[in-house]
């Protein structure tokens, strides 16, 4: 069911973007702050992406109170607060299997382990530097919060890169045009 401010929302991101051009080069206004981003060269500077300025590798005893499962994001990049994360993993040789393919199969995993998860939709798009990106979405409830989470898999070099972003749903609609905006120009370095 969507309430009416699922709606709303959205339509004042695009008419704020559309009065301030955000970009990962100019930065975004998430919360009332302009975010910068800086490119950033993740296994062993196999994959670039653009992460925003502040975000520091999370330490290692809030991962594991975090994301106590195992195996845990091979990295995970968060806010100061780490109320706002990017995490990271290579899955190798894909088997033939696209990012698509890989994405449904994942969601369908997440849905069996938790039954409570919901995947509306499927979202597949180039990027500009010609891999295919294959996004979802869904909520979860954390320990205290509901958690908003973008999930995107692409093909790169043969190998698939799993991307996740995750922050408190209210934040949602400030950071959802952002994290996709980095998902969409991750690069593989040859």
């Amino acid at each position: 069911m969507q309430y009416i401010d699922e709606r709303i929302i959205p339509l004042k991101m695009d008419y704020r973007e559309k009065q301030t051009p955000m970009s990962l080069e100019t930065g975004y206004y998430i919360n009332g702050k302009l975010i910068k981003f800086a490119r950033s060269e993740l296994f062993d500077k196999q994959i670039i992406v653009y992460l925003p300025e502040d975000f520091v590798d999370m330490p290692e005893q809030i991962c594991a109170l975090k994301y106590p499962f195992s195996p845990r994001p091979q990295i995970i990049k968060t806010s100061l607060t780490c109320h706002e994360n990017f995490l990271f993993n290579i899955l190798d040789d894909p088997g033939g299997l696209t990012g698509s393919e890989v994405a449904h199969s994942f969601a369908m995993s997440l849905t069996r382990t938790n039954p409570s998860i919901r995947i509306d939709e499927f979202m597949t798009e180039m990027t500009p530097a010609g891999l295919e990106a294959t996004f979802f979405e869904f909520d979860h409830y954390g320990v205290d919060a509901q958690i908003y989470n973008l999930i995107s898999l692409t093909v790169i070099g043969g190998r698939i890169i799993q991307s996740a972003f995750n922050c408190p749903k209210q934040s949602k609609f400030d950071w959802n045009k952002a994290a996709k905006d980095v998902f969409l120009h991750m690069e593989g370095i040859s």
